[in-house]
């Protein structure tokens, strides 16, 4: 619901707004560093359940917004939408490659390594996190 909620609400801006389906944090960082986008929203919910649900938003330099600015955001939730003419609305995207652009960015952690994993057993939260699938990607190659 919060996306469908946020892409609706960005779309009727004006904004272009590129879906990246459930990714780990670090991700959404990543792409919006790497890409020409102005910001990113992290949907988070990993651990919790439903009703401790949030919402992180990621500056152009891939870092958390400073309280000063979520202040100034959650003091504007109240006030009334603005919206464009229908001839000037945004439009949705659905990334066809941030989960890729991300097990590259992982990949490159053990450059010098053939098989630096080689032997060790990892467990993944998959249960509920957002690493359910690019961990066994990247993992497993």
């Amino acid at each position: 619901m919060f996306e469908s909620a946020l892409e609706s609400a960005f779309v009727g801006f004006g904004l272009k707004v590129i879906l990246l389906g459930p990714l780990p944090s670090p991700a959404i960082s990543h792409y919006v560093r790497t890409t020409e986008s102005d910001f990113g929203i992290v949907i988070s919910a990993s651990h919790n359940s439903y009703e401790y649900n949030g919402i992180k938003i990621i500056n152009q330099d891939g870092e958390k917004l400073d309280l000063e600015q979520e202040e100034l955001i959650e003091s504007k939730i109240t006030d009334e939408p603005i919206t464009k003419q229908a001839d000037n609305i945004g439009k949705a995207y659905r990334s066809g490659d941030s989960r890729d652009k991300y097990a590259s960015l992982l990949q490159t952690v053990f450059l010098d390594e053939v098989k630096p994993l080689e032997g060790l057993q990892i467990v993944i939260d998959g249960s509920n996190g957002a690493a359910y699938k690019i961990g066994p990607q990247v993992l497993l190659g």
